[in-house]
């Protein structure tokens, strides 16, 4: 990789450590709102984890292989989940956070492609 491609993919890499801080910051504020149960802090902190902490690979992996198509996995995961949770299939909330954070990944990462792809390499429609 040259160093032009390197520095042009920093900030993206930056903010991606930042938005991740970010949300456990939000997370632990609101946790401390809430009151000191151990689940109540840990649920959004796992959750943050395995929603945001992924994006990156999906990102590569959706650069490399474009047919993949991430947001129709992103929102079949979700379904699944809430489907589950909807008629009381016996999986584990683990699994249950699982299945609904990587599908809320995978639909943010084929959001922010199809939003720079679509603005001209501007990020602000994303915003809104």
């Amino acid at each position: 990789m040259s160093k032009t491609n390197t520095s042009s993919a920093l900030p993206g890499v930056l903010y991606f450590y930042v938005h991740f801080v970010v949300e456990v910051l939000c997370f632990y504020f609101l946790t401390a709102i809430v009151g000191d149960s151990l689940i109540l802090w840990l649920a959004p902190f796992i959750y943050d984890i395995l929603a945001f902490v992924p994006q990156l690979l999906i990102g590569v992996i959706s650069d490399r292989f474009a047919k993949i198509p991430f947001g129709l996995i992103g929102i079949a995961l979700l379904l699944l989940g809430l489907g589950a949770m909807s008629f009381n299939v016996p999986l584990s909330v683990i699994a249950l956070t699982v299945i609904i954070a990587l599908g809320n990944a995978c639909v943010h990462v084929n959001g922010a492609e199809v939003t720079l792809r679509s603005s001209k390499g501007k990020i602000f429609p994303a915003a809104l």
